[in-house]
């Protein structure tokens, strides 16, 4: 958004409502929600705090994202299909019935819904980047899902809306060395960071590459070369492999193979691939390669030509894959 729209409004929208400021990052974010599927306050305000705790710095030389998330609409039950199929097409119904037009160059779209296409996954995202995505916890064992599995999955969604995969910036799901709730490892509980589980944040560190073929257990994994990753940010992080948190830290002593013992080599399938074959690329800092235009959906026109640069695509819609179904709680 420009400085003008964040000053004085876009499009009839007050963006100083909802305290946008040009010297500090705006994300806004409508949520509509069913009848009984009303994310928990707690779950979003989780989500909130991530953001505003980002690494990014503003041109007021603090850091930290506003993302703005106003809790709008309860559809009326007779518009609240419990199984949108096929899925954007009915998702576009309620969409046209519910989201302001006014809003569309500057808001991104959330519906908490039941299930889409006969499925029980999590949610989707419209494309990556994109402007739109559902949270689809109605089927879970918990209907609409936990407080931490809401906080996750609406982070995971809203963080294919502005440009990241299930591997950061590849889609390489359960990626070892990427530490982010865009991964399936983390998506539905969060990460461990200082022995503190539940927390909810894109990877902010680059790790190496990984060979699950020879893997150095004392070793663990590595920073990239070059970058401001250091050891003593993976010595923060536990590690999932297989839904079990797995001794050790990213730093040092991880016992990949889960056996108890700490080995110079070992070889040991990290993917759930079914074999371990694999050398995982390197990771991005996730928060250091956000796209905010939604892939040029959303952007005043004061910013004109400088737009451009947020006109890209890297999934569309239909090559997006459904993110993930419940699955257990990780085991110690």
């Amino acid at each position: 958004m420009s400085d003008a729209a964040e000053l004085f409004g876009y499009n009839g929208v007050d963006l100083s409502f909802f305290g946008a400021s040009p010297l500090r990052k705006d994300l806004f974010v409508e949520v509509d929600y069913y009848p009984g599927l009303r994310p928990n306050d707690a779950a979003l305000q989780t989500v909130v705090e991530s953001f505003s705790a980002a690494p990014v710095m503003n041109p007021s030389g603090e850091p930290g994202i506003n993302l703005v998330v106003d809790l709008s609409d309860e559809l009326a039950p007779a518009d609240a299909d419990p199984d949108l199929s096929p899925v954007w097409a009915e998702f576009d119904t309620i969409k046209n019935n519910y989201f302001p037009p006014r809003r569309q160059p500057i808001f991104h779209y959330s519906l908490f819904a039941n299930q889409y296409d006969g499925s029980g996954f999590s949610g989707l995202s419209r494309g990556a980047p994109a402007q739109d995505f559902l949270v689809t916890l109605g089927t879970f064992s918990t209907p609409g899902g936990t407080i931490p599995q809401q906080a996750g999955t609406f982070m995971h969604e809203l963080g294919h809306n502005i440009g990241l995969l299930h591997g950061g910036n590849d889609n390489w799901n359960y990626k070892p060395n990427y530490l982010s709730v865009m991964s399936y490892n983390y998506q539905l509980w969060g990460l461990r960071v200082n022995n503190q589980v539940g927390v909810f944040d894109y990877s902010r560190l680059r790790i190496d590459e990984l060979d699950e073929t020879n893997l150095n257990e004392f070793e663990a994994m590595q920073p990239v070369v070059g970058s401001t990753t250091t050891e003593s940010q993976l010595a923060d992080y536990s590690v999932l492999i297989d839904f079990t948190w797995v001794s050790g830290t990213a730093s040092e002593n991880l016992d990949f193979n889960n056996n108890g013992v700490i080995e110079a080599s070992v070889g040991e399938d990290l993917d759930q691939s079914g074999a371990a074959v694999t050398t995982f690329p390197p990771s991005q800092n996730d928060w250091d390669s956000l796209v905010f235009g939604a892939g040029g959906s959303i952007g005043d026109s004061f910013l004109g030509v400088r737009g451009v640069a947020e006109r890209r695509s890297v999934i569309p819609p239909e090559m997006m894959a459904r993110c993930m179904l419940e699955v257990q709680t990780p085991v110690e």
